[in-house]
């Protein structure tokens, strides 16, 4: 007799959470690779918490009335301006925290068998004695770079997405091992003709820009292995090991346009790699910045001073995506709730 209250209970509870959290399901590839066409996530309404920058969200359109999901890049008040890849927030560029490879959108993910083919390899990691051993790949000395310029895709479940432009804002993050006393590992990232190295051994973390130090930091008494993380995000480089922050975030001078045919320029492109001596890799993986593309009409040309009640909002796949950037600021009451966990379907963020 007790059992039927408990079953009661229960079913009560599944009720009031089938109320209150409603699922919504992903079409399309605007929101890629965050949200993969034809998953499934569950939305909890407004009423228990006013969306925030960085939250997904689900809405109607201004101009359509279809249902959509973008994620809250600008808040009620603010004025907003897309450039150069970036988000400008009342005249400032938005300075986004970057902790690991989890914040960025992913690119490479080599395990030691795969790290010769993501990578261009110098001679001494070319030797039969260097190959891959079952616990790591042994990186003998010298600097591997990726074997392609990285562009604007994205490592999705069924392999690697290619962008139609060259990725900007790089992240590169290694499980390593350190084999000798005079044993070191570099993170690299390239930006035109600028290198930016984070070097792990000899007792200190040492960031420098082709070969100049900018910051350092102490290793743990007797260091050998861990997760070394360098990002090169919203002009600041970010340094941690295993999750802890070096040193507080380095803002740096960007490198300049690369000349072109005809007096043309473009921007700088971007390399990651790694470097060092007698290291054991035993995963590597790099990632990308979103690219915020100023195509539109709204919030693209000039600043855009949003309302009270109105929110900016973007999709994640820039040449995919129709949204404030087209139909402009989204009033607080088109939303209809925020974004929460996957139920099933897809493997987005």
């Amino acid at each position: 007799m007790k059992r039927r209250p408990l079953f009661l209970l229960a079913l009560l509870a599944l009720a009031a959470v089938g109320l209150l959290f409603q699922p919504v399901r992903v079409s399309g590839p605007s929101m890629a690779p965050t949200l993969l066409d034809g998953e499934v996530r569950l939305t909890r309404p407004l009423w228990l918490g006013a969306p925030e920058r960085d939250d997904l969200v689900v809405f109607r359109e201004p101009d359509t009335e279809q249902v959509a999901v973008k994620r809250v890049a600008g808040l009620p008040g603010e004025r907003i301006r897309l450039a150069g890849g970036d988000l400008f927030i009342d005249g400032r560029r938005r300075r986004r925290e970057v902790s690991g490879l989890a914040d960025l959108v992913p690119l490479v993910d080599a395990a030691p068998a795969a790290i010769p083919e993501e990578f261009h390899l110098p001679p001494e990691d070319e030797e039969p004695a260097a190959r891959p051993p079952a616990d790591g790949f042994l990186h003998a000395a010298g600097r591997a770079f990726l074997r392609a310029v990285p562009l604007d895709g994205w490592l999705g479940p069924d392999g690697l997405v290619l962008g139609s432009r060259p990725a900007a804002d790089l992240g590169v993050a290694a499980d390593f091992e350190l084999l000798a006393p005079d044993s070191r590992l570099e993170l690299l990232l390239v930006e035109g003709s600028s290198t930016f190295a984070l070097a792990a051994g000899g007792g200190a973390c040492v960031l420098s820009r082709d070969g100049a130090e900018l910051a350092r930091a102490p290793l743990p008494p007797g260091f050998r292995r861990g997760r070394l993380f360098l990002a090169k995000v919203d002009r600041r480089l970010t340094a941690r090991l295993d999750g802890r922050e070096l040193f507080p975030p380095v803002s740096y001078t960007p490198a300049t346009a690369v000349p072109l045919a005809d007096g043309l320029e473009g921007p700088p492109f971007e390399q990651a790699g790694f470097g060092g001596r007698q290291v054991l890799l035993r995963r590597i993986g790099v990632g990308r910045d979103i690219f915020r593309e100023a195509t539109g009409t709204w919030a693209c040309s000039r600043e855009l001073q949003l309302k009270e009640d109105e929110y900016f909002l973007l999709g994640d796949h820039p040449d995919a995506s129709r949204d404030s950037r087209h139909y402009g600021p989204v009033s607080r009451e088109r939303l209809l709730g925020v974004v929460g966990p996957r139920l099933w379907g897809g493997t987005g963020g």
